[in-house]
């Protein structure tokens, strides 16, 4: 898999922060030295967010609190800088006072959240029990045993059912808050529930944000109003933030002190590069068989059908010592391939005298896909899949 690594070359840097040049550096919030106060734009759910948790450290409990809205509007920043303002007060300092994250993206329903809440807050080896009753009885016995206030945090949950399970399962234990992070437009009402939106910023917000940033990052000269509008690329604000790291990174590797037009494209092509990379990833071994044959039929016909498909798929498990699965198997793979996005499916009929859909899949960004499998500057040719080592 490629992968990219930009060098500071030049002696003078033209930042004032070049803790950017740190690893991950551009993934978290450090950008500057961050107070709540000083975020934009976020009054009103700072407040909303700030009263939630007081009331229900304070004893006035609710069912739970769901913060929504698109991803990169601040909603996990707020949340986490307001927990962290409370672990400074007083009041709950003089109380047993307990903060869990957890990051629910990776996590599909709700058993595995609560097999993980186990091992995270007692310390606890999963629990081999999979039935969501007896993981939600088993925690909430612990939890009113230990006399103290718990605020779970679920970020990045997967959809309202979720968390609205989640929050019933602990709405009759005094000692746990709930709250969900949710990367969703649209929230039907729930009762008892505070439920916190975060619309999206809108260009001058977004504009006045980054233009902070920069100053905050760079010295002066090092940009213009130019560059900083051209950065302006995506609806969410840490993409945006990222993208303006990774720009200033290229324009140091190139030897240049001032981000310019082609430092931003080609950090933009980084981030869309890193972005398919995560997802590909993530693919289980069969998929990345199913997709390597993807790439290979496309070499060889316009369209690309299950059948043909699946014996191109059978000669790479032969040569990677993999387990052949069943035609059905890599239909499964395939709708997994086009829920990522790496492959377009379409439905073009049914076989002949069978009510059975015939499906045609076609790659998307076959280049980007090429480029995030090999790790040779050149793409070697197609007939070195056959050959390649998995991790």
């Amino acid at each position: 898999m490629k992968t990219y690594e930009l060098r500071l070359l030049s002696g003078i840097s033209s930042m004032k922060n070049t803790n950017i040049f740190k690893p991950k550096y551009a993934n978290t919030d450090e950008w500057y030295t961050m107070e709540i106060d000083s975020i934009l734009y976020r009054e009103d759910q700072i407040n909303q967010v700030k009263d939630a948790l007081e009331n229900n450290i304070s004893g006035n409990k609710n069912s739970g609190t769901i913060v929504f809205g698109p991803a990169g509007t601040g909603k996990t920043t707020v949340v986490n800088l307001i927990i962290e303002q409370l672990l400074q007060d007083e009041r709950v300092q003089n109380n047993d006072f307990n903060y869990y994250y957890l990051n629910c993206s990776s996590f599909e329903d709700i058993v595995p959240i609560l097999q993980e809440l186990v091992h995270i807050i007692f310390s606890e080896s999963k629990l081999e029990c999979d039935r969501i009753d007896d993981l939600a009885s088993f925690l909430n016995q612990k939890l009113e045993c230990c006399e103290q206030t718990y605020i779970l945090v679920f970020d990045d949950i997967k959809n309202q059912y979720m968390i609205s399970s989640l929050i019933e399962i602990f709405k009759d234990n005094s000692n746990v808050n709930v709250v969900g992070i949710l990367n969703d437009i649209y929230l039907n009402e729930s009762p008892n529930t505070t439920v916190i939106p975060f619309l999206p910023y809108d260009q001058d917000q977004m504009y006045n944000i980054i233009f902070r940033a920069a100053t905050e990052l760079f010295y002066p000269g090092s940009y213009t109003e130019r560059e900083l509008m051209e950065i302006l690329k995506y609806d969410d604000l840490g993409k945006n933030i990222e993208l303006l790291l990774n720009a200033a990174r290229v324009a140091e590797s190139m030897n240049k002190h001032q981000i310019d037009l082609d430092s931003i494209v080609t950090a933009e092509r980084l981030i869309e590069a890193r972005l398919l990379s995560l997802k590909l990833t993530a693919l289980s071994m069969h998929s990345k068989l199913v997709l390597m044959s993807l790439l290979y039929c496309q070499r060889l016909y316009d369209e690309i059908r299950v059948n043909e498909l699946n014996n191109i798929y059978y000669r790479m498990c032969l040569q990677t010592n993999e387990t052949c699965k069943s035609l059905r198997y890599v239909s499964e793979a395939l709708l997994e391939l086009a829920n990522l996005e790496f492959i377009e499916l379409k439905k073009i009929g049914t076989c002949r005298n069978q009510n059975i859909p015939y499906d045609v899949f076609l790659i998307r960004n076959s280049d980007d896909v090429l480029n995030s499998i090999f790790s040779d500057e050149k793409l070697e040719p197609i007939e070195k899949m056959f050959k390649l080592e998995f991790n």
